[in-house]
């Protein structure tokens, strides 16, 4: 369905699982996000979503667009989850503030409890436009909570070379240690997942962490539905037939994003992990790709980055250091908003309500709340 709008730009309207001009377009757009493929929604039905998509033409192609996430919440109604877009090209602040407009009529006409934008790593002007659209800040007791705010992106423009040579020194020897104890780096398949989730899981119980994604088939549909479109990869360590570490990474668009990591705890003092970390970073330089999204520092540990700490010691996450070693550069992702159409939510809006959410006893009474009604 094509809405005409002002400047000769064309909305396009659809809730289709998926479309291939959608991807087509994102495959080639600096910093994509795969979360706004349509790959990634039709896996997202599996577990209760339905997509809404505008696509924005100008003179006949694609400029921009935005992919919306839907969910029933029980008895509440529904919500609407953006993330990582809108996407657009270069220079389109008009074609962005469009597609806000038409995903937030489209959330009131289908009064949808609240929806949240999850805003892409290179927006510039959407807090703008979101605040001027009645959009706030994103209360961390409503899901989605736990969103990313900070990552490390690597260019992978230089050469190899340049790559290994901007490595924390430290880290260039543990990849030799590792490269001479005799591991090995190579793909997985789907037969491989059990042992890769083995391994995320056993990260988990050494951390005290519950797993996430918890679903124990999750990552089998994912790469039921992603793996045929080279949407994800699979990368494991070996020692003789002995699996110790493995990543599932997304590779979509110009960007590869290792995403989830799990390791046995064997060899430590063989640093299989350095060597996983550098062989997927040298794979993704070698074939083609441009960044390398290391996905996720924690939020206190980012604020210590920018203001130029370095030391191990200092930081609260210990993957955060790790990570710092490999050259990657801080990216602080725009905060996620939201804006709440359903009247028991509306006072979520209020700066002063707001304010007073974050403090421990309402985040516990709201998060038990929500548990409730949304079953």
């Amino acid at each position: 369905m094509n809405e005409p709008e002002s400047d000769g730009i064309e909305i396009d309207f659809s809730e289709a699982p998926e479309d291939e001009r959608w991807d087509g377009f994102l495959s080639h757009l600096p910093g994509t996000h795969h979360e706004q493929s349509g790959v990634w929604a039709r896996f997202r039905q599996h577990f209760g979503w339905r997509p809404a998509r505008w696509l924005a033409h100008r003179d006949g192609r694609i400029v921009g667009g935005v992919q919306v996430l839907i969910r029933k919440v029980s008895r509440l109604g529904e919500i609407g989850y953006i993330v990582r877009g809108p996407l657009c090209e270069a220079g389109q602040a008009d074609v962005e503030e469009i597609l806000v407009e038409k995903v937030t009529a489209y959330a009131r006409q289908h009064r949808f409890v609240y929806q949240v934008f999850d805003c892409p790593y290179r927006s510039r002007s959407l807090g703008t436009i979101l605040t001027r659209s009645g959009y706030v800040p994103h209360p961390p007791s409503i899901p989605p909570s736990g969103l990313i705010t900070a990552t490390l992106i690597l260019d992978l423009e230089p050469n190899l070379d340049t790559l290994f040579g901007n490595m924390r020194t430290t880290v260039r020897r543990y990849v030799r240690n590792g490269e001479r104890a005799g591991f090995e780096v190579k793909f997985g398949e789907r037969e491989h997942l059990d042992t890769f989730r083995e391994l995320m899981l056993a990260i988990c119980r050494r951390r005290g962490v519950a797993p996430t994604p918890p679903q124990p088939d999750f990552f089998k549909k994912l790469w039921d539905i992603g793996k045929p479109s080279g949407f994800v990869r699979l990368f494991l360590v070996q020692l003789g037939e002995e699996i110790v570490s493995a990543a599932f990474a997304f590779t979509f668009g110009d960007t590869v994003r290792v995403w989830k990591v799990g390791w046995s705890g064997a060899y430590q003092n063989k640093y299989p992990n350095h060597l996983m970390w550098w062989s997927i970073i040298k794979w993704a330089k070698e074939n083609g790709f441009k960044s390398f999204d290391f996905v996720w520092v924690d939020d206190h540990d980012a604020k210590l980055l920018k203001q130029g700490e370095s030391r191990p010691e200092a930081f609260r996450e210990g993957t955060t250091f790790f990570k710092t070693g490999f050259g990657g550069r801080l990216v602080m992702i725009p905060e996620a908003r939201s804006r709440f159409f359903h009247p028991a939510f509306r006072w979520l809006s209020n700066p002063a309500m707001m304010r007073l959410i974050r403090s421990r006893i309402p985040q516990r009474l709201i998060r038990r709340f929500w548990n409730h009604s949304s079953g």
